[in-house]
């Protein structure tokens, strides 16, 4: 997968994968949870999460939970379901059956198969994304025919070939769960990712784009199927007034305190303001030649992808040499009031 021309060197200091970003706005709102004394997992924080959630990424629902790997739990036991219909009681969706995961991922992405008793099968990466290949995918179907669930992840925001991929599992009468916890606001051919599985999820753990600390959201089309996952995520409690139960559920909501960030995470993603974007970036400690690369959350993303790609046939001295003049020739089409801002 790596051309190692020997040139290749370990960076002096470490580079870190992500770090939180909060703006001190957010408070108001984790303080208005308490105000209001709603700190449990309903209120109006949670609420806003769900609306601006579906909103910005194009589906009709957003349904807020504890993490994304809850999301991604619940959305094996949709499919599972789905395809399978309901299991004995101690058994999970996918008992005895195989599903086909990406093989280079957190392995967030391949537990809840084994939550529901699935069976992992791997299939293998292809070069230009590093994501699911779709070619080992299709081998894997003659392999493997009885298939009837995929669940593939956007690595490091980089969108997996998703077109290519939706195309063979609709061919083989399969479900595409797609797992774009690291790469919110992503696009791929136009359309957010996100927006390609039968189900997908996000997340908002402290190390992803926009964070709450923790979180993340099950999104879909289907008011019925969001309906059903705010159901499983609050113990399965059936609409009465008393304590009844007639399923398994699990304690996997997310609280309306930890969901106080959202309406400020979401308004920086989605201004088009590059002083706010410049003050994200400035908080996060990055050169200010690098801030001018992130003049949008698509932009980050291109980089991201960019650096990953080229690295796989270019020094690290060449691929910086291609950032300074990138940043170059983005310092000079910005506004002057822009370049005159005094660092943070």
């Amino acid at each position: 997968m790596f051309k190692d021309n020997g040139d290749m060197k370990p960076f002096a200091s470490k580079v870190w994968l992500a770090s939180p970003t909060m703006h001190g706005e957010e408070q108001k709102y984790v303080n208005r949870a308490f105000e209001l004394n709603w700190i449990t997992t309903a209120g109006e924080n949670v609420n806003e999460v769900e609306r601006i959630t579906a909103e910005y990424i194009g589906v009709n629902q957003a349904v807020a939970l504890s993490a994304g790997t809850a999301a991604l739990h619940l959305a094996m036991k949709l499919a599972g379901e789905e395809l399978y219909g309901k299991p004995k009681v101690g058994e999970g969706t996918l008992a005895g059956h195989k599903v086909f995961c990406s093989d280079v991922t957190f392995d967030a992405t391949v537990n809840p198969v084994v939550y529901e008793g699935g069976e992992p099968v791997f299939i293998d990466t292809e070069y230009e994304t590093w994501n699911m290949d779709p070619e080992a995918l299709k081998k894997a179907f003659e392999i493997y025919p009885e298939v009837k669930l995929v669940v593939l992840v956007n690595l490091y925001g980089t969108p997996a070939k998703l077109d290519e991929i939706k195309a063979i599992c609709d061919a083989h009468g399969a479900i595409l769960i797609e797992d774009a916890a690291e790469s919110m606001g992503a696009t791929y051919k136009g359309k957010k990712t996100g927006t390609y599985g039968r189900h997908a999820i996000v997340s908002f753990n402290g190390n992803k784009i926009i964070t709450g600390s923790s979180g993340g959201a099950l999104l879909t089309d289907s008011k019925e199927t969001a309906d059903k996952v705010r159901k499983w995520s609050t113990q399965a409690r059936e609409a009465a007034p008393w304590y009844q139960h007639e399923e398994l559920g699990y304690n996997y909501r997310m609280s309306n305190i930890i969901a106080g960030w959202a309406p400020i995470a979401y308004a920086g993603i989605m201004s088009s303001g590059v002083a706010y974007t410049l003050q994200i970036v400035g908080q996060k400690h990055v050169s200010s030649l690098v801030a001018c690369m992130l003049m949008s959350l698509e932009s980050a993303f291109a980089l991201v992808s960019g650096w990953l790609i080229l690295g796989q046939a270019m020094s690290s001295r060449e691929i910086f040499g291609c950032a300074l003049v990138f940043a170059a020739i983005t310092l000079a089409q910005l506004p002057e009031e822009i370049l005159g801002l005094k660092k943070r």
